[in-house]
């Protein structure tokens, strides 16, 4: 089963910067969603642990993130990080080395 991490880490090379979504810390308000100029982000198939229905990255769409950090900006939750993968390997990002923008 691959998590929200595997999905969006699944390129070696990415140059755009990699949103991160903590489906069990999110409640699904809706607004990293409503305020993603990009809208590369949308609602998860599946409910977490709280029978909330978290917001997910689209897959297809990963690629367009522009770092602008609005969704951070606007979860209450503070589910939702933003890091720049230009720096980092899958491994650090694994091992909490990743820099955030």
């Amino acid at each position: 089963m691959s998590t929200q991490l595997d999905v969006q880490f699944n390129s070696k090379h990415r140059k755009s910067p990699v949103p991160v979504i903590d489906a069990e810390r999110c409640k699904g308000c809706g607004l990293c969603i409503h305020f993603c100029p990009k809208k590369i982000i949308g609602w998860a198939s599946h409910s977490n642990t709280k029978s909330y229905i978290p917001a997910e990255v689209i897959k297809d769409k990963i690629d367009e993130c522009t770092g602008c950090i609005a969704c951070v900006l606007m979860c209450p939750d503070v589910a939702i990080s933003v890091y720049s993968y230009s720096q980092v390997t899958d491994q650090s990002l694994h091992n909490s080395e990743a820099i955030l923008l």
